[in-house]
C-alpha cells in the first residue's frame, strides 16, 4: 500500500486469511498471480477523544477500512489521530 501524498509504503500482512482466499491471489510457489488493487474506504468511524486533560479540546480518532478485491474482503484498518492546531485538524500520527 502506498500513501499518495508521500513516498511512504506500508505492507499489509494478510497471512491470517484462509487458504481459499490466499489461493485466489498467490500460486503454489507463493508468487502473486497478478497485481491486485485494494482500496482504503472513506472514514467509517469517528471518535472524539481527550488526549490532554488540561486542554479543553477534543482530538478525533478516525478509522478507515482497507478492502481487497471486493467490499466484503476486509484486509485491515487505517487509524489516524487528528488534532486541532487552532485553524484546522492535522494528522498527529502521519507527519
Amino acid at each position: 500500500m502506498k500513501r499518495k501524498s508521500s513516498d511512504h509504503i506500508f505492507t499489509l500482512d494478510i497471512s491470517h486469511k484462509g487458504h481459499q482466499d490466499l489461493s485466489k491471489l498467490y500460486d503454489k510457489n507463493g508468487l502473486l498471480k497478478q497485481p491486485v488493487q485494494g482500496e482504503v474506504l472513506a472514514v467509517s468511524s469517528l471518535y472524539p477523544i481527550v488526549t490532554h486533560l488540561s486542554d479543553n479540546n477534543y482530538d478525533l480518532l478516525i478509522m478507515q477500512r482497507i478492502i481487497g478485491t471486493s467490499n466484503a474482503d476486509t484486509w485491515g484498518y487505517v487509524e489516524n489521530l487528528l488534532t486541532w492546531n487552532g485553524t484546522h485538524f492535522v494528522s498527529a500520527l502521519q507527519q
